[in-house]
């Protein structure tokens, strides 16, 4: 999200207004260009977006895990500008961020558990 901003800022000290900035854009005929101003301004209203509802569905969720907030914020704000695709990747990558924690702590049972168990056959008790 830094370059998106980065340039909104460089191009506010030239273009006076939001609207002036798609007006240029649109004469210029490269609004869905990457990297055009008008197309940054989107990604950054989009982002913002994506982190408003996050929190909301933050603080809406039971426990504390974020697979439904970041799942439910995701479907709101992207999921209708990406393909079947995008979409399938980004739900795989929230479960496997979400489930790299859950594994974490099962390796540290299961590492604990051994360890446990190895002390008891030698006779080692602490």
């Amino acid at each position: 999200m830094v370059e998106p901003v980065n340039d909104l800022s460089e191009a506010s000290k030239s273009i006076a207004t939001l609207q002036a900035l798609l007006d240029r854009d649109m004469a210029s005929n490269c609004v869905r260009n990457a990297g055009s101003h008008s197309r940054n301004l989107l990604r950054v209203k989009r982002e913002l977006d994506m982190v408003w509802v996050l929190f909301e569905q933050i603080l809406i969720a039971e426990g504390n895990s974020l697979k439904d907030p970041a799942s439910k914020a995701y479907a709101q704000v992207f999921a209708p500008h990406h393909g079947w695709a995008i979409r399938k990747a980004v739900a795989a990558r929230i479960i496997e961020r979400t489930n790299k924690k859950a594994r974490v702590l099962w390796n540290s049972m299961v590492l604990s558990l051994l360890w446990s168990l190895w002390m008891e056959r030698n006779g080692i008790i602490f």
